[in-house]
């Protein structure tokens, strides 16, 4: 929560999910801590971590602004296939929420982010 306070532009929160792409991840914090964290801060906050197109709506309900992912997208056969799915997995949530479109859908160049690990 310091991050916000301290000038950041957006928060990296991970890992969500358990994962096998960063072997010092540590342990993931789920989807509750997510939502407390979304809900304490007014800036975005990106979650990454064992995100695929299966979960990745329940990081956007949580809160999230958006995910971040590597094995959703880099460990399958058919990565443009693997990222359609997940883009509709979190855009038909987004366009259900009331607030959507959030002002900070996108992370402009430059932008200071910290990431809590």
């Amino acid at each position: 929560m310091c991050a916000a306070r301290d000038g950041a532009d957006y928060i990296g929160f991970g890992p969500v999910f358990p994962t096998l792409t960063k072997g010092d991840a540590g342990r993931p914090s789920g989807l509750e801590e997510l939502r407390r964290v979304c809900a304490a801060v007014a800036i975005p906050v990106v979650a990454i971590g064992g995100i695929a197109a299966g979960n990745a709506g329940a990081v956007i309900a949580a809160g999230a602004a958006g995910v971040a992912v590597i094995a959703a997208v880099v460990r399958v056969p058919d990565s443009a296939a693997a990222t359609r799915v997940l883009l509709r997995a979190i855009t038909v949530l987004q366009r259900a929420d009331d607030a959507w479109p959030r002002p900070h859908l996108t992370t402009p160049a430059g932008a200071r982010g910290v990431t809590r690990e």
